[in-house]
């Protein structure tokens, strides 16, 4: 589809006349080469052309800014209009409180059609250069992106757009709740174990604004903070160990019974005195187990100790059982999980894999993930249904299921690819769009009332976190190359080159995709950075290419490595070996008691045939003892090679 039908299907009609005119541009470059005999343009065509580009862009920027202030000041009415109905009486106003929702409401569709208003126009301003660049003669884009940089409107705000979202899930809570206040939350919870039914999610850069104005109308955002009144930070750290032979890399990978994955995580700042040592634990179906999660509660002083095997935990347990601050049962199990972790780590050598050296601090080597991570929590009660909105979210568009996704095992078999000789199924699908088509402009979640409080009695079982990080081992650069700085954005440019004088060049795209797999990683920019060493926000071209450069070296090693597809056995596998192990104990007894009879009331003959027959009995018990384990060994590391044995019932016989 061409960019400029693509604007007009997708623009919002109300600023329908604030939008890059495309078709206005491409005009003006056709007509003016045209005109030239050379097919180029002259100065004055140039100049021309640069004055109604800066006019453009012009327009487009001072109507964003006008709308994120517009935003601003319309939140902050709402919330005025909400405290003066929670002041005014002791049961609040529900006419009052209806008509703040559905400002509300519009409030939260004007924030969506902004996001994609700025995503469209910027990849139209690209685009234009692009041709300009192609057909006029002028290199105008190296001079353009500098004006851009002074007229930022792809990026503005992007800190104001977070702060927005944060403020209208406060007011929608508000009125969904009837003005109860819930609690700040603290820091990890007052748990220390959680058995749930977990999904994640990919969400493209498109539609991240979207998802989290979907779901701020039914849950309210969960903002940490240590002490309150503090100023909020929702960051999430996590640190995960690991040793040299990545074992618990391949334990997680392949969902073997037991794996587990163990991690140092705390949240908000990085001067937060209370961390997180947390346990995963996989289990599978046929066990009759639950996955769980366990961890308990660290100073950030005695880390390094308790990695290191020179602090236990005993001392502060002690403390907590003289203070009377948890319950005798809480500390022995807090105490059995911080000894069971700790000889882990020690006995498997475990160390964090997130400090790892290089030899090397180059900015441009970042790898860069290119979608947000939605998690979708659900603890339904037995015989209940998820919530409607949540199945419709998950069944829409806006996101593409990726079972088992794990960010520790995307950054490891990444990050340190050359180590590991399995991979994770869904990496050899990082180069392709996982965008939806979506119908023009359908009603969504967003155009309609939200949910009230009696319609929410199963929402305190969901939990839905979107997973925006921030680099692994660094942080963004506050200043750079405007060119250099659009990590949300930058990977639409490249994704819909779909001109008919770009046809060529996508085609020779998709020949390098498929020879690079990883170029549209390297090329994306949006939801996790993996950074490498202490980069900013970088190009990744420097990487791109000695990537390239390591794939062509070693293309005999790549063609080595296994992908791990997710293989679920169901618990009939089992039952099924169970029920052949028996059919065989079933013809031993027979046999046996056949036996039994010859040998107590036979001659001698008698006997000697029961003595036979015992011998076989038990040869066949032992053959089919040695068959029911070898086929529960085979099913449990799913092994696809044949199950059956040819050979042994032959020479039994």
């Amino acid at each position: 589809m061409k960019f400029g039908v693509l604007l007009d299907d997708h623009l919002f009609p109300e600023w329908r006349f604030y939008y890059l005119d495309y078709n206005e541009l491409k005009r003006q470059l056709k007509v003016r080469t045209a005109a030239n005999p050379q097919g180029k343009f002259a100065e004055q065509d140039e100049a021309a052309f640069v004055e109604i580009l800066e006019r453009e862009l012009e327009k487009v920027a001072s109507f964003r800014a006008l709308k994120s202030d517009e935003l601003e000041r319309r939140v902050a009415h709402a919330q005025a209009a909400v405290d003066s109905i929670l002041s005014s009486s002791d049961k609040p106003n529900e006419t009052r409180m209806r008509a703040v929702e559905d400002e509300l409401n519009k409030i939260a569709t004007e924030m969506t059609e902004l996001s994609k208003f700025v995503r469209l126009n910027y990849t139209g301003f690209m685009k234009i250069l692009k041709k300009h660049d192609k057909h006029a003669g002028f290199q105008l884009k190296p001079t353009f992106m500098v004006r851009l940089a002074h007229r930022p409107f792809y990026k503005e705000g992007d800190r104001s757009v977070d702060s927005l979202v944060i403020r209208l899930s406060r007011l929608f809570d508000i009125v969904r709740t009837g003005g109860i206040r819930p609690p700040a939350v603290l820091p990890g919870g007052a748990s220390q174990n959680f058995v749930r039914h977990t999904t994640k999610y990919w969400v493209h850069p498109d539609n991240i604004t979207e998802v989290k104005l979907i779901i701020l109308k039914y849950l309210p955002v969960l903002v940490f903070s240590s002490k309150g009144g503090k100023e909020f930070d929702p960051a999430i750290t996590s640190i995960y160990l690991d040793n040299d032979a990545f074992e618990l890399y391949l334990g997680r990978l392949e969902k073997t019974e037991g794996a587990e994955a163990i991690r140092i995580r705390w949240y908000g700042n990085m001067d937060q005195q209370e961390i997180f040592i947390e346990r995963k634990t996989h289990r599978e179906d046929w066990t009759g187990e639950t996955s769980v999660k366990s961890r308990f509660a660290i100073k950030e002083k005695y880390v390094n100790g308790f990695l290191s095997g020179t602090y236990t935990m005993d001392k502060t347990i002690a403390k907590l059982r003289d203070r009377k601050q948890k319950s005798d049962k809480e500390l022995d199990e807090m105490a059995t999980l911080s000894r069971e972790i700790q000889l882990s780590m020690l006995k498997r050598k475990l160390h964090p894999m997130d400090f790892l050296g290089y030899g090397f601090d180059h900015e441009e080597d970042i790898v860069r993930f290119p979608y947000a991570v939605l998690e979708v929590k659900l603890q339904n009660q037995a015989g209940s249904e998820s919530p409607k909105w949540v199945t419709e979210l998950i069944n829409s568009h806006l996101v593409e299921e990726v079972p088992k996704f794990s960010k520790f095992i995307h950054g490891v078999a990444t990050l340190i690819e050359s180590r590991v000789t399995m991979l994770p199924f869904w990496l050899p699908q990082m180069d392709k769009d996982i965008r939806k088509e979506a119908p023009k402009r359908p009603p969504t979640a967003l155009d309609l009332p939200s949910s009230s409080k009696r319609h929410l009695s199963v929402s305190p079982s969901v939990e839905v976190i979107i997973d925006r990080p921030s680099s692994v081992a660094s942080t963004s650069r506050p200043n750079g190359p405007v060119s250099e700085r659009t990590p949300l954005l930058a990977r639409q440019e490249e994704d819909e080159e779909e001109d008919d004088d770009e046809q060529e060049q996508q085609k020779g795209k998709k020949s390098s995709d498929k020879r690079f797999p990883w170029r549209s990683l390297f090329a994306s920019g949006s939801g996790t950075s993996l950074h490498i060493g202490a980069g900013g926000s970088a190009h990744p071209n420097a990487f791109l290419n000695s990537m390239i450069a390591r794939e062509n070296a070693g293309r005999t090693l790549q063609q080595q490595k296994r992908i791990v597809l997710p293989v679920r056995v169901e618990p009939k596998v089992f039952f099924a070996n169970e029920r052949t192990f028996l059919s065989w104990l079933h013809f031993c007894i027979v046999l046996g008691g056949l036996a039994l009879g010859l040998l107590n009331f036979g001659d001698y003959v008698g006997q000697i045939s029961g003595l036979i027959f015992t011998v076989v009995a038990m040869i066949f018990m032992i053959y089919a003892l040695f068959l029911y384990q070898w086929r529960a060994h085979k099913i449990r590391n799913r092994d696809a090679a044949p199950y059956d044995d040819r050979f042994g019932p032959t020479v039994l016989v």
